[in-house]
């Protein structure tokens, strides 16, 4: 388990063991003075380490196969994140798609949000991703650079 940073607690249930923990802890959180207690969940596994690596090879080939247009590796990132990843993550998450819109959407340009995808921001779009929408993602890359041999998608 490890803090919230709304005052509560977080848990991964990704097994039997740890689905009892937390329905053991339930009470225990309720007796506690806390006559109120709201539960959020979202379903799907996180991101995986894979998905880290294969969206790293994504940026490197873009930039590989485009230098002209993505002339360093964060550029080709930038871009896939904002351009390919923002739609999707809206979709997929609704807090997400609030912080979006009334954060970033009509606040900054198009430059002004490629730079906030970067170094010392890193607005998170990629890591934030499930399996499923990271795979979504990925098929969203072919079809908007289907001149680039992705290597990631060769697996």
């Amino acid at each position: 388990m490890k803090p919230y940073d709304q005052g509560g607690t977080y848990w991964l249930v990704n097994s039997k063991h740890t689905l009892d923990s937390f329905i053991r802890e339930i009470p225990t959180i309720y007796d506690n003075g806390n006559k109120y207690v709201r539960f959020t969940w979202k379903a799907g596994r996180d991101r995986t380490t894979e998905q880290n690596r294969l969206a790293f090879q994504c940026y490197v080939d873009l930039h590989k196969a485009l230098p002209d247009s993505y002339p360093t590796i964060d550029d080709a990132r930038a871009y896939l994140k904002l351009k390919c990843g923002v739609q999707l993550m809206m979709a997929q998450d609704d807090d997400y798609r609030g912080k979006w819109l009334s954060l970033i959407k009509d606040r900054f340009n198009w430059e002004e949000k490629l730079e906030l995808m970067t170094d010392p921001f890193n607005y998170p779009v990629t890591s934030l991703m499930t399996r499923e929408t990271f795979g979504k993602w990925l098929e969203r890359l072919k079809q908007e650079f289907p001149q680039v041999q992705f290597r990631a998608l060769d697996d």
